[in-house]
């Protein structure tokens, strides 16, 4: 059977997650410490890793500033 071609949604729903794991990794934190400053529980966090689609953009956002992620790399957000 042929491979299909992921669509659009489900490549950035992937690079959501990795851009988010990336920087957990490189600034030490987990993901504990990312969802309380983030505003939500890490069970809404770990629900929101499982499928991306569901990130709020205010929540992408604070995740993304608390992991210091630069603007370029911010994925998700329309930029």
């Amino acid at each position: 059977m042929p491979k299909l071609k992921k669509d659009k949604n489900a490549e950035l729903d992937i690079m959501i997650c990795a851009k988010i794991n990336e920087y957990c990794t490189l600034r030490q934190l987990r993901k504990k410490q990312v969802a309380a400053n983030a505003d939500m529980s890490v069970e809404s966090l770990y629900q929101r890793m499982r499928k991306p689609e569901n990130f709020k953009i205010g929540e992408l956002r604070r995740i993304y500033d608390y992991l210091h992620v630069p603007q370029a790399e911010r994925v998700g957000l329309g930029g």
